[in-house]
């Protein structure tokens, strides 16, 4: 199965990505997927062998750290659903000034939070990014009195109130 995608990817380096699909609804319909654009570049997709290259140049065997993280990038393309890679740093950032903003907007509403896996932690205390931006620890309170976790940015779903 071929795709195209539209890449701009430095994944060894953690700089912001974007993938997004170029086909709009009408390009959908109507079966055209040669759209141009000076400021995007396509990338041809093979599933088979992870192997990319640009449009109308030989394709280079890449190192498989990139091409597995490319791989999966093609894989969650299939599906259909929009994929946007940031830095984790400016991930944790977001989350943060989330809490910041639940926390301001009601003191007195608990917060908590989802995880990818499906579980959640209520009562959220307090949210501390570490240092290097991809962990954060989260302060819970529970009836056997205050808990820890450590969780990884790119598993938290949500930060709401109950």
């Amino acid at each position: 199965m071929r795709m195209q995608l539209i890449m701009c990817l430095t994944l060894l380096c953690f700089t912001p990505v974007f993938a997004l699909t170029p086909k709009t609804p009408a390009d959908k319909q109507m079966g055209n997927s040669s759209k141009t654009n000076s400021t995007q570049k396509y990338v041809d997709v093979d599933q088979d062998d992870g192997e990319f290259n640009a449009i109308g140049s030989k394709k280079k065997k890449k190192s498989t750290k990139s091409s597995s993280a490319k791989k999966h990038v093609a894989a969650m393309h299939s599906t259909g659903d929009m994929v946007m890679i940031i830095n984790p740093e400016m991930r944790a950032q977001d989350l943060n000034e989330a809490f910041a903003f639940l926390r301001k907007m009601s003191k007195t509403r608990a917060i908590s939070m989802t995880l990818l896996d499906g579980r959640s932690f209520t009562h959220v205390l307090s949210m501390d990014v570490m240092k290097g931006g991809t962990m954060v620890i989260v302060k819970t309170s529970t009836t056997k009195g205050v808990k820890y976790h450590v969780v990884n940015i790119e598993n938290i779903e949500n930060i709401t109130h109950e």
